[in-house]
């Protein structure tokens, strides 16, 4: 699973049921790119809820940060 995303329900105590979508890197790069936005949009009424797994690589913020840049100055030069 390289590009792609999958819906998974969370159920609380109370019954409520929360929707939350997993995605991998590359999809999420692939909606931000073709949206042409630094997020994912949420759908209807739906709320933003940022979750990251960091692996075993001992990936850093650092990391994440100086990428987030470098997407950021490519989609300037769409202007």
């Amino acid at each position: 699973m390289e590009n792609d995303f999958v819906d998974v329900f969370v159920e609380d105590i109370t019954g409520y049921v929360y929707t939350i979508v997993v995605t991998t890197p590359t999809n999420l790069l692939k909606v931000m790119n073709d949206d042409s936005v630094n997020f994912i949009k949420p759908e209807d009424d739906g709320y933003r809820l940022k979750l990251h797994q960091f692996t075993s690589i001992g990936l850093e913020i650092s990391i994440l940060n100086n990428l987030l840049e470098e997407h950021r100055k490519e989609l300037d030069t769409f202007d």
